[in-house]
């Protein structure tokens, strides 16, 4: 009797340390850390950008092309969070949304932004449906919305409101200004160098820290004139090995490599994240594998 009686006091006080032990770790995570936290998640051929605010609020921009978004969002966020505070689609391509059905499944989602361009693909109408099916609050994206995170800011500059879309989807991709403090990155989706035009003209682009490619690195996105405004210092491109589209084009990293700008492949380095006070950052590949580093920042 008196053994059984020791065992379960060294049960329930095994219990109770890992109990204490999650308390500590809830708390330290609760705890604002005034930083800034961008991944560049590695999803294949395709895209996918959680962004953790310095509060700690999440927006996932574009899920990628399968649900291995999932098991990335998993990886960084903690057991107990599954919750992202907005989800943004660029477009409709399934290199894009295909992840979001997956990601719709495991983390519920206060808010979906996307351009309303039309698109027939039964991933893209599904994906649809099941936002209505979950009374997600759908909002159309247009130049001018800003949405603020604590410190943290995010503005969209394309599409332009009242421009018909085209029939292009990636003429249709919702382009991002993310901003804290003097650090701010531009996130192009599929954004063309037409659009880029577009934007130089209205005098939108700015001098940027961190650029994602547009368009996985294409040809057809990543001027050299848009790089001569935009100045950014460091390059993500999102993409998968092997793929069977050329991306990213020798074109486009010949463009950067004469911008003088770092660039990071997650068909390379894994996973990128940046992280920053507002000040100063850094980015950190996940690949054991990454050789490339970034300049000093």
């Amino acid at each position: 009797m008196l053994k059984k009686l020791r065992l379960k006091f060294v049960h329930w006080l095994m219990v109770g340390f890992l109990l204490g032990d999650l308390a500590v770790v809830w708390f330290a995570y609760a705890q604002p850390d005034n930083l800034l936290h961008i991944y560049f998640l590695d999803v294949g051929q395709g895209d996918a950008i959680l962004i953790s605010t310095t509060d700690h609020q999440h927006i996932l921009i574009d899920g990628g092309p399968d649900g291995s978004v999932v098991s990335q969002l998993d990886s960084i966020l903690p057991v107990w969070d599954r919750q992202l505070d907005m989800i943004i689609l660029t477009h409709p391509h399934a290199d894009h949304s295909a992840g979001l059905l997956a990601v719709l499944k495991r983390y519920s989602v206060e808010r979906f932004i996307y351009s309303g361009a039309p698109y027939s693909t039964d991933t893209y109408e599904s994906l649809l449906t099941v936002l209505q099916e979950q009374n997600i609050p759908v909002q159309i994206a247009s130049a001018g919305q800003q949405y603020t995170f604590g410190d943290v800011s995010l503005d969209l500059l394309w599409p332009m409101a009242g421009q018909p879309f085209s029939q292009d989807p990636n003429e249709t991709s919702l382009v991002t200004w993310l901003r804290y403090g003097n650090f701010s990155t531009l996130l192009m989706g599929d954004a063309s160098a037409n659009n880029e035009q577009t934007l130089l003209s209205s005098g939108t682009i700015s001098d940027i820290d961190v650029l994602k490619v547009g368009h996985h690195g294409s040809q057809y996105s990543t001027s050299p004139a848009f790089l001569s405004v935009a100045k950014p210092e460091v390059a993500v491109i999102e993409v998968g090995a092997n793929n069977n589209f050329g991306h990213p084009t020798q074109t486009t990293l010949n463009h950067l490599g004469d911008a003088r700008v770092t660039i990071y492949r997650t068909d390379q380095n894994g996973t990128v994240e940046v992280t920053t006070d507002g000040t100063k950052y850094r980015t950190l590949p996940r690949s054991a594998n990454s050789a490339i580093s970034s300049p000093s920042q």
